[in-house]
């Protein structure tokens, strides 16, 4: 059984894996670490789960022309490499490595290498800004507590003042 025969058996999986390569390349880094991370644990477990996870990205691969989604595939086969080394390189079957074959051939190309770096720079960019938005909305919320803060204390102070019971709400 090839592993795209195999992904029928572990649906869950295989949504996991997709995630990781979507999430990957929309830029959203956290979730498809955790996404990522979760699908290379099961792989340790499972040798059809690691033919699955090579599989789907040998289809992705295969059948994609969204760079973004490419190179997400082979960063989840190279961190499922790293970490699992022989066990995992064991899954790559023949049609895998003639995709991978074909795509360092491509990327010989001036072009390709150039669109494949314009998009990494791209996509560094777009996790820079939204950064430095959540940067921006971190300090605006310390701004308006520290604003509220202050209020409460004037508010407070001006009770005692009066005599005043203070009183919690």
């Amino acid at each position: 059984m090839d592993g795209l025969a195999l992904a029928g058996r572990f649906p869950a999986f295989v949504e996991r894996v997709l995630s990781a390569m979507a999430f990957a390349a929309s830029g959203r880094s956290e979730e498809a670490l955790a996404a990522a991370v979760q699908a290379i644990d099961e792989c340790s477990s499972s040798y059809e789960k690691g033919r699955v996870l090579a599989a789907l990205v040998e289809e992705k691969l295969r059948l994609s022309v969204d760079g973004p989604v490419m190179l997400a595939a082979i960063e989840l086969v190279a961190m499922a490499v790293g970490n699992l080394g022989v066990d995992f390189a064991r899954c790559l079957d023949e049609k895998f490595m003639r995709t991978m074959t074909k795509i360092l051939k491509m990327v010989q190309s001036e072009t390709v290498k150039a669109g494949l770096l314009t998009e990494m720079l791209l996509t560094e960019k777009r996790e820079r800004i939204k950064n430095a938005n959540k940067e921006k909305k971190r300090t605006r919320r310390r701004r308006r507590m520290k604003t509220e803060t202050r209020e409460m204390r004037r508010r407070m102070g001006a009770r005692r003042r009066e005599g005043e019971e203070l009183e919690w709400k």
